[in-house]
Formats: C-alpha cells, sequence, structure tokens
C-alpha cells in the first residue's frame, strides 16, 4: 500500500515537471507621434493632416492590467530605438502598454510634467492630473507573432504633456 502511495506521487510530481512555459510570441513595431497642425501659412491639404514622427528612446511597461507600480504585473518593458522602432517576446494574452512616466509615484509625475513655464500654460488640476496617471496608453492583444503600431496624439503648444494646456491667443 505504502509502495503505491509512493509511486502515485513520484507519478504526480514528475507530471508537474513535465508541462511547458507558456509560448511566447514576437511582437514587433514602432511608436509614433501625431503632430497637428497648429497654425500659421494657410496649409495645403496635406499639412492640414498633421504628420508623424518616431517616439525615439522612451520606455514603456507591458502590464496585465492597469496599475502604477513598475514591479506589479510588469510582463514586459521596452525602450524603442531611434526609429521608434521596438520588439518584445511575450506569452499570449490580453495586455495594457504605459509610458514610463507612469509608474512614477503621482507627485513625482505631478512634479515632472505639471510645472508651467509661461503664462499661457496651466496645469490642469490633480483630479485631471490623476486621471491621466491612471490612464492606458495602449492595448496590445497578443495570440501570434505580430506587428504592432501606435501613435499618441500630441496637442497644439503643449506636445504630449497631458498635465499642461495652452491657455494663450489662438494662432493666426
Amino acid at each position: 500500500m505504502r509502495f503505491i502511495l509512493f509511486v502515485s506521487l513520484i507519478v504526480a510530481s514528475s507530471c508537474g515537471l513535465g508541462k511547458k512555459n507558456p509560448v511566447s510570441f514576437k511582437v514587433t513595431g514602432k511608436i509614433e507621434v501625431h503632430k497637428p497642425y497648429c497654425g500659421g501659412a494657410r496649409p495645403n491639404p496635406d499639412q492640414l493632416k498633421g504628420y508623424f514622427e518616431a517616439y525615439p528612446n522612451t520606455t514603456f511597461y507591458i502590464k496585465k492590467s492597469m496599475n502604477n507600480d513598475p514591479k506589479l504585473e510588469t510582463v514586459a518593458q521596452f525602450t524603442t530605438d531611434e526609429n521608434g522602432a521596438f520588439s518584445i517576446e511575450i506569452p499570449a494574452g490580453n495586455y495594457i502598454g504605459i509610458h514610463a512616466d507612469k509608474v512614477l509615484s503621482f507627485d513625482d509625475y505631478v512634479e515632472k510634467l505639471g510645472k508651467t513655464t509661461d503664462k499661457f500654460f496651466e496645469y490642469i488640476g490633480e483630479k485631471d492630473a490623476k486621471f491621466q496617471h491612471q490612464h492606458i496608453d495602449f492595448i496590445l492583444d497578443v495570440q501570434a507573432d505580430k506587428t504592432f503600431n501606435y501613435a499618441y496624439k500630441s496637442k497644439c503648444f503643449t506636445g504630449l504633456n497631458p498635465l499642461i494646456k495652452y491657455t494663450g491667443p489662438k494662432p493666426i
């Protein structure tokens, strides 16, 4: 009887060793910034659409759910190259992506991005800043090798800074 129990335990524990790690898939892509037309000379139709440029040397965290802890539920982290390109390997699943600034504490986030340097720029306020701090940047669904491209939308005069708004005169 003990022998059968012993053999059963060995077989059961060896079954756990035979399990494969989750399959990882390669995700490559590019992160860009869309810059709108912000005034000046009368634009042609192409200029009116704005333009895209690479988002270089920027770090992003891939997480299972939204949180601002760089260690909690972080599946991967990557930094774009000078062309905004990246490549990572992660298991199949649904993930969210956030900019590295969002893993800062809220106070450090506001300290970094909430300062105004001109009378025409204004901090958006704590309530809206908290919303921005907790807001995901993109969703990433990985079920196979894939290419994933994402474009941040820049704003006139404040660029990608989500905590500052422009309150000055409209351009001519």
